[in-house]
């Protein structure tokens, strides 16, 4: 049968925190535990916001700091080691006119031209066009972003678009297929084709395969967390159903599904 008993946490706590007061090391895993057990409970359920993590840990700037600047485009790219000879910096977007959703500077393979990202961009939801995310600048595995193509009914085909595909896998240095990964169930993405004349990467972008994470919309997302944020905030807990009532919730199901994604 079963096991009706209250669901318990039990922590194991080596002497490696200190006093506060004192500097030196706790002598007693009580008072370890307790000092634990505490500081789960502040961080989990703040009192306030400015003890959310977002609001308490950020970088202390002079008041005249223009906040825009804290972010620099070419100093990430640098981190990531672009450009170099697969990739390049593109300014199409140096206006936002290209698409409003990305920043300034996108990275691209090098062989593919500005002119051709426009019509490229023309054949996405959202002119969001395949740029890359992130690369390792050692192995120069590579990761990009981009929205559904605007395939319709009738299938349509974009050259430009499905010619930056193939670049972005050339620069890649394994050989296997191109990954591409939509978050959106299958069934979904077959409506969208439909309905919006939206669509997903099918049998006519060589050497790629398209993978479902079967991930619901954002709708069911964000009921699925008030859902469990209405649960962790409740002012009385019901333990004897507690795991039962965080899996009506279906978020353990959603972090599941992008997990194994």
């Amino acid at each position: 049968c079963a096991d009706e008993r209250p669901a318990s946490i039990t922590i194991f706590v080596a002497s490696t925190l200190t006093d506060d007061q004192t500097d030196e090391y706790f002598p007693n895993p009580i008072r370890q535990c307790a000092k634990i057990y505490n500081t789960l409970c502040a961080l989990a359920f703040p009192t306030s916001m400015s003890q959310v993590f977002a609001f308490s840990h950020r970088i202390d700037c002079p008041r005249e700091y223009d906040g825009w600047f804290a972010f620099d485009p070419e100093e990430e790219f640098a981190r990531m080691g672009v450009p170099d000879a697969s990739w390049r910096i593109s300014n199409i977007n140096h206006d936002y006119s290209a698409c409003s959703t990305y920043s300034r500077k996108t990275c691209v393979p090098c062989g593919i031209r500005d002119w051709e990202l426009r019509e490229a961009l023309e054949f996405r939801a959202m002119e969001r066009y395949p740029c890359l995310a992130w690369k390792d600048p050692v192995t120069h595995a590579a990761i990009c972003r981009s929205s559904q193509p605007l395939t319709g009914l009738f299938k349509a085909r974009n050259r430009e678009d499905e010619r930056l595909v193939q670049l972005i896998r050339l620069a890649n240095p394994s050989d296997a297929p191109l990954y591409i990964v939509d978050s959106r169930p299958q069934i979904n993405a077959v409506i969208n084709t439909g309905v919006k004349g939206a669509g997903y990467e099918g049998g006519r972008y060589e050497q790629c395969e398209v993978v479902f994470l079967g991930v619901e919309n954002i709708h069911n997302v964000r009921k699925n967390y008030s859902r469990l944020r209405e649960l962790c905030m409740a002012a009385t807990c019901d333990d004897e159903h507690w795991l039962s009532l965080v899996e009506q919730s279906r978020w353990l199901h959603l972090l599941s599904t992008l997990l194994q994604g």
